[in-house]
């Protein structure tokens, strides 16, 4: 145990070293807690409800990983907060940090995950520049081979608010606000190409080795107009109308961009572009447009075709990070060239669910976290990524993954699979009910509340739910049903709701 004496000295050192790095970010006073164990935040984790015990597994192996993997900042460091680390070296990178923001969000109460960024933003340059990766034992910024590989996917103003409509808690918009938009600022004038488009490299995109190329990457294009799009929320929610409008029009334009530009009508995919024409690379890199909210109607079931297509992205294990058509595929896996990876399926899960496509979105969903099963019951913990063709950990893949392969007996799980989508900015909970068997979630805080949801077994899908609420404080909950949506405020207390549509 590190003493009183110790505590201040850590917070005097590392609050100067934050504030020496970067003027945008200020995170206060280094404050230790005790980190928390799987077992003593127990009570604050959610709980699924399902018969299949493999699951169930699965699901308190990634949680019991989670609280392993947490860390307090060394001494010197100029880390201004403890954090969740990824599990894969003695670094922290931005874009796994990022993803485990997705679930680390569930277990708030126990751990506020999303104060893991602020090491990031107190290690921003003076010129708004955040690299990909920091040392851990001496919080520099670390370069592999080339600053130019050291550029990650722009995903900080997405998570926070994701984060935030889960907590409910505004409380840091106000302060990450100018950090977001001096990042998005450093993109745009350091990785735009001439026609507009946006580029990275393999190892930038975290795609390491990925056979891509060009001087527009669909993901980087995307991923910046889904910045956009997030820094316009957060401006306009702390009341900074120029930035938001400012944003909503850097956003309206990077839509034009990648539809005018990206998009090959021929075989109905967003591509790179290099030379100023399609490379013709299919990736799951393709489906960021989704998630950015860009994609018109029309081209958005072209991609739902590519994805159902079994020559492409419909394999054993959805999806392959490289299209089983492609000369460069391999069955198992090789890293970014076909093996399956967790924040690349929640992507795209997020993105065919945000286009519409739920069911598409679920299959996913199930699918992934079936074959996450059946590679634990023979290994006992979770991989970094998986092969596509069987249900095989990667060819290579670091063990005990959590890290962001913690998203699917998780968020996965909780959104996808079980169907729930939690706003806690207004205390709704939306549940998509898409099982017949006894299935919900208990101790899922968000909001104000703490909830345990129940739908009791039916035998059809079209038959009335009978649903067990128990809640700590008040909520609505909004039931979708093949019959209808029906909604239903519930005050603190025990429930039974006979839903009627």
């Amino acid at each position: 145990m590190r003493t009183t004496f110790g505590f201040l000295l850590v917070s005097l050192v590392i609050t100067g070293c934050a504030r020496e790095k970067g003027c945008w970010f200020d995170a206060g006073p280094y404050t230790s807690r005790p980190l928390p164990t799987r077992y003593g935040a127990r009570k604050s984790i959610p709980i699924p409800v399902l018969d299949d015990k493999d699951v169930i597994k699965v699901h308190k192996k990634a949680w019991s990983l989670y609280f392993r993997h947490l860390r307090w900042p060394r001494q010197g460091t100029g880390f201004p907060s403890d954090y969740i680390d990824e599990a894969f070296n003695p670094h922290l990178f931005q874009w796994d940090t990022a993803f485990m923001m997705f679930f680390g969000r569930y277990a708030h109460r126990a751990f506020p995950a999303i104060v893991s960024f602020d090491n990031f933003y107190a290690k921003q340059h003076h010129d708004g520049y955040i690299c990909r990766e920091l040392d851990e034992r001496t919080g520099e910024d670390f370069i592999y081979k080339d600053r130019k590989h050291t550029v990650n996917p722009p995903l900080f103003a997405w998570a926070e608010w994701a984060y935030f409509r889960v907590t409910g808690d505004a409380s840091r918009l106000g302060r990450v606000l100018t950090p977001l938009v001096k990042y998005y600022d450093w993109i745009r004038e350091n990785r735009r190409s001439p026609n507009g488009l946006y580029w990275n490299t393999g190892l930038g995109s975290g795609m390491d080795n990925t056979p891509r190329a060009g001087e527009g990457w669909i993901c980087m294009t995307a991923q910046q107009a889904l910045a956009a799009r997030n820094i316009a929320r957060i401006a306009a929610r702390v009341g900074a109308r120029s930035i938001q409008d400012r944003f909503l029009a850097e956003y309206a334009g990077l839509e034009r961009l990648i539809n005018d530009k990206m998009w090959d009508e021929k075989d109905g995919f967003y591509y790179d572009v290099k030379d100023g024409k399609p490379n013709r690379v299919k990736t799951p890199a393709s489906f960021w447009p989704l998630v950015a909210g860009v994609v018109p109607p029309d081209r958005a079931r072209c991609l739902a075709r590519h994805m159902r297509d079994p020559e492409t992205f419909r394999r054993p294990h959805m999806i392959p990070t490289l299209s089983a058509d492609h000369e460069d595929y391999d069955a198992k896996g090789d890293y970014w060239k076909g093996s399956v990876w967790a924040p690349t399926n929640y992507m795209a899960v997020k993105g065919f669910a945000a286009a519409g496509f739920h069911d598409l979105a679920r299959e996913i969903a199930e699918n992934h976290l079936r074959n996450m099963v059946e590679v634990f019951k023979k290994t006992e913990t979770l991989w970094e990524n998986y092969a596509p063709e069987t249900a095989e950990k990667g060819s290579s893949a670091r063990s005990d993954f959590v890290g962001w392969s913690g998203l699917g007996p998780t968020a996965l799980l909780y959104e996808h699979v079980l169907g729930f989508d939690a706003d806690g900015t207004r205390n709704l909970l939306t549940w998509h009910l898409n099982r017949l068997d006894r299935h919900g979630l208990k101790q899922l805080g968000f909001g104000t509340v703490q909830v345990d949801v129940v739908a009791q077994e039916r035998k059809r899908a079209e038959d009335p739910p009978l649903i067990e609420v128990k809640t700590d404080g008040a909520f609505t909950l909004e039931v979708i049903h093949p019959k209808g949506t029906a909604r239903r405020a519930f005050p603190a207390g025990k429930h039974t709701w006979k839903v009627k549509f």
